[in-house]
C-alpha cells in the first residue's frame, strides 16, 4: 500500500500520457480542478470529489485547470482482499472494479472523514517501529473501505 499527501497544489500535468495500473487507486481532491480521462471518458474532478481508479483502467490527466491538492491510497487487489477478509458480506473485488461511476461528489463532512482516514494511514505507513503497526494499518484500511462503501450506497 502506498499513501500520498500532496500538501502543495499540483499545477503542472504530472501524467501527460495515458497509463494503466494493475492497482486500485483512490484519490480525494481537497482543492482545485482537473480534467481526467478514465477509459477514454473525460471527467471534471473538483474539490470534494473522490475518484476510484479500478485496476487495468486507462488513465490520463488531460488538464490541470486549478492547482490540485489531493490525498490518495494505492493498493493491490490482493492487499484489499486480505485486509477486508473479515467482512464476508463485502465483495471487495467487485466493488473496486466498478466502472460505471468512478467519480463521486462528497459532502464536506464525508470529505473530512476520508481525508483524516487517509492521512492516518499515511502516518501509520511511515512508523515502521510502532507497536501493532500492521494491526493499525489493517483497521485503518478497513475504516476507509467501509466509509467508501457507505458513500457508494448513498
Amino acid at each position: 500500500m502506498h499513501v500520498s499527501l500532496n500538501k502543495e497544489p499540483v499545477t503542472e500535468n504530472p501524467f501527460p500520457y495515458p497509463f494503466r495500473s494493475d492497482n486500485v487507486s483512490i484519490m480525494l481532491v481537497l482543492k482545485g480542478k482537473v480534467k481526467i480521462q478514465i477509459n477514454l471518458v473525460t471527467y471534471l474532478v473538483e474539490a470534494n470529489h473522490v475518484v476510484v481508479f479500478s485496476p487495468q483502467s486507462i488513465i490520463q490527466v488531460v488538464e490541470v485547470l486549478e492547482g490540485v491538492q489531493s490525498v490518495g491510497v494505492v493498493f493491490t487487489q490482493e492487499f484489499g482482499q486480505k485486509n477486508v477478509a473479515s467482512h464476508g458480506d463485502i465483495n471487495l473485488a467487485r466493488f473496486f472494479t466498478l466502472k460505471e461511476k468512478p467519480v463521486w461528489p462528497l459532502t464536506r463532512h464525508k470529505r473530512d472523514i476520508l481525508s483524516a482516514l487517509i492521512e492516518n494511514l499515511y502516518w501509520l505507513n511511515l512508523d515502521h517501529g510502532a507497536f501493532y503497526q500492521k494491526e493499525k494499518i489493517y483497521h485503518g484500511f478497513n475504516a476507509l473501505v467501509l466509509e467508501l462503501l457507505e458513500i457508494h450506497r448513498d
